[in-house]
């Protein structure tokens, strides 16, 4: 008998960095226990370039189902912390938790902003960190998930005799609240991010408004730029600057970057801050003698390079400033 399944949702990744080629780096794996349930539920998943697809073969069994449907996500690319305008999610043990059941911007988004942002960080915890934390707590344990409210009581805290589900719960006991994801199965390398899909939500929505369009978006860094000028060939001109070819604004200023306790380099800095962009079309030129009146001046160098996502220096007091090198 042939089956017949229908498209009820998709969930498409996107990131200011690639606002043309579109971003696809990272990948998609699905535990044992979400797995089954999917062919519980009658669904099929189907991975594209930038997400994935959620295919039904009969909507009806997603009805009343709470149990989140979790898949999680390993970014690829190692330099998408530095791209991308979050903190490192790992360097506190936290992941990111995109979820279609409340808190979400939107019914289109999965966060809780604009973009993804600490706001949707939640604690990982593996069956060593649950144990360590439970053995903390001086008295009963709540917990919440998409499903129901338990409580567990000190004496099944001591004796550790419950069982956790792959999921995202919330904990309290007295003063304490924290919310983890647990994943039992867990091997060595931890997720970057869990998407969680509510099959109730996605059935009520479905019901009324027909194929679901989930957006995750993250926003792309934005910083100084540095034009280092490492020849020394660039001595020879009198007045240097750089000129956005498109605006014929003179947008960076003449300054010196150490890069040794005994030596600095000129170079020429971005006044403000410029989000980095790999689709940006390159238009600043190296000139010398430029006149703004006139717009005339000698270009040197065309087209100067673009910043490499792997160059990027913290400075300042709080180490809070962000530089983009680019030795020309």
């Amino acid at each position: 008998m042939n089956q017949s399944f229908v498209h009820i949702a998709s969930v498409n990744f996107e990131h200011s960095y690639f606002p043309q080629s579109g971003f696809s780096n990272f990948d998609l794996v699905i535990s044992g226990s979400s797995k089954r349930r999917l062919n519980n539920l009658r669904l099929l998943f189907k991975r594209q370039s930038n997400g994935f697809n959620i295919l039904s073969e009969d909507i009806d069994f997603l009805k009343s189902e709470k149990k989140p449907l979790i898949f999680q996500v390993f970014f690829t690319d190692p330099y998408f912390w530095n791209y991308s305008d979050l903190e490192y999610s790992k360097t506190k043990g936290d992941l990111i938790h995109l979820s279609n059941t409340g808190g979400q911007l939107d019914s289109s988004t999965l966060h809780q902003d604009s973009f993804v942002s600490e706001k949707d960080y939640v604690s990982v915890f593996d069956s060593g960190r649950l144990v360590s934390y439970l053995k903390t707590l001086e008295s009963e344990l709540q917990i919440e998930s998409e499903e129901e409210v338990v409580t567990i009581t000190k004496e099944e805290l001591n004796t550790q005799s419950f069982h956790l589900d792959e999921g995202v719960y919330k904990f309290s006991s007295g003063d304490q609240r924290i919310t983890i994801y647990y994943d039992p199965e867990a091997g060595f390398k931890k997720p970057d991010a869990i998407v969680s899909l509510n099959p109730d939500e996605l059935f009520q929505n479905y019901s009324q408004s027909g194929k679901l369009n989930y957006s995750i978006r993250f926003k792309n860094r934005s910083t100084i730029w540095r034009y280092i000028l490492a020849d020394s060939i660039y001595s020879n001109f009198s007045s240097l600057e750089v000129l956005d070819s498109g605006t014929k604004e003179l947008g960076f200023f003449g300054s010196e970057v150490q890069v040794s306790p005994s030596l600095k380099i000129p170079c020429l800095q971005s006044k403000s801050s410029i989000p980095l962009n790999k689709d940006f079309q390159p238009r600043f030129q190296l000139v010398d003698q430029y006149n703004p009146e006139i717009r005339s001046g000698k270009i040197i160098i065309k087209t100067l390079p673009i910043p490499d996502a792997k160059m990027i220096q913290m400075e300042g007091p709080n180490k809070d400033i962000l530089y983009s090198d680019i030795f020309i």
